[in-house]
């Protein structure tokens, strides 16, 4: 799609062309009964393209909706982890799973594959075989398993928000995950004590353990329930963690779900198809958890995504993940915006 849709999901691109070739003022006024949040920025667009002469705007549209029937991708299925793809295809038929397959792209394909079980593998048909399926079967077939996923932002709008971390590619939420985990854990013993803390520090890698201790050095004073929702944690996870790694992954998804509570569905059900099945999962258990017991409120809960996207901010500036974010001026709920 041509830049200036952005951040509309195709669908919205879609019924946006279409009320334009019917090109009356009463077909514009179908948006306000459309009950979508993206409505607004519909109509901005609306306007944007009202201002090209109709000659123009025709060729535009035109070409537009040709590039829209071409696209392989309607819900940017990219962006789902494989993991979530395999699960979903095993309960496909074999010749529909290997249509399926055809249709992704090289690098998502190489980890479907890699996921998929032996003996499912056994059963999909030859690749020669494949090779005779028209191009409009594979999109169709392509277009009615995307369905079965909730839609994935895949573009930032004029700036990088909390919500934009979902973009980030899959190893950087990974470093995200350990950088707010080392945060969570920081937090938990602020006012537990040395002690505790060296007796953790006993059973980790003495890389992991100077991190952490860096980390405590710089926490200021958090209010008591934050004080309280991180020593809770630590708590139940300490006496039953078997690496760093899932220490490390287990408080990092702790404190981006007390961040993510006040979201609402549809940006949580993507996001979790951004992880691993398994980490999604947890991410939403942890959510459930933090709303079931307020351990956060609203005010709470933006200023820690505005300390998870300080973390992006930083790493980014560090390079430890692409400084292409650093396009885009970050902003903060507090008014504040860093660019």
């Amino acid at each position: 799609m041509h830049r200036l849709f952005q951040p509309l999901q195709r669908e919205h691109v879609t019924m946006l062309l279409t009320l334009l070739t019917q090109g009356g003022q009463h077909e514009f006024d179908l948006l306000d009964l459309w009950d979508d949040p993206a409505v607004p920025t519909i109509k901005e667009k609306l306007a944007l393209l009202l201002q090209i002469p109709g000659d123009k705007r025709a060729l535009f549209m035109a070409h537009e909706l040709k590039k829209l029937m071409a696209e392989p991708s309607m819900r940017g299925l990219e962006q789902v982890d494989a993991s979530w793809i395999v699960q979903t295809l095993q309960s496909e038929e074999p010749r529909t799973i290997a249509v399926i397959l055809i249709s992704l792209p090289p690098n998502q394909l190489k980890s479907v594959i890699e996921k998929l079980p032996i003996e499912l593998r056994k059963r999909l048909p030859p690749k020669d075989e494949m090779k005779s399926v028209v191009p409009q079967v594979v999109r169709s077939v392509r277009l009615a398993f995307e369905q079965r996923f909730a839609p994935m932002p895949v573009t930032v709008d004029k700036e990088f928000s909390f919500r934009d971390i979902i973009v980030l590619d899959p190893p950087e939420l990974m470093f995200l995950l350990r950088s707010l985990g080392l945060e969570e854990l920081a937090q938990a013993f602020v006012s537990v004590g040395r002690y505790a803390l060296a007796e953790l520090c006993k059973r980790l890698p003495r890389e992991y353990a100077e991190e952490l201790i860096a980390a405590v050095k710089r926490v200021k004073s958090g209010d008591a329930m934050e004080l309280k929702s991180a020593q809770r944690f630590l708590g139940r996870v300490l006496t039953n963690f078997n690496d760093t790694d899932e220490l490390s992954r287990k408080a990092g998804l702790y404190r981006l779900s007390k961040a993510m509570s006040i979201e609402q569905p549809p940006f949580l059900l993507a996001f979790y198809q951004r992880l691993p099945k398994a980490w999604g999962a947890q991410l939403e258990s942890y959510i459930h958890k933090v709303q079931e017991m307020s351990e956060t409120d609203e005010e709470r809960a933006r200023r820690l995504q505005d300390g998870v996207l300080r973390s992006v901010n930083e790493m980014a500036k560090t390079n430890q993940i692409s400084q292409r974010y650093l396009e885009y001026p970050f902003a903060f709920h507090n008014g504040e915006v860093n660019g």
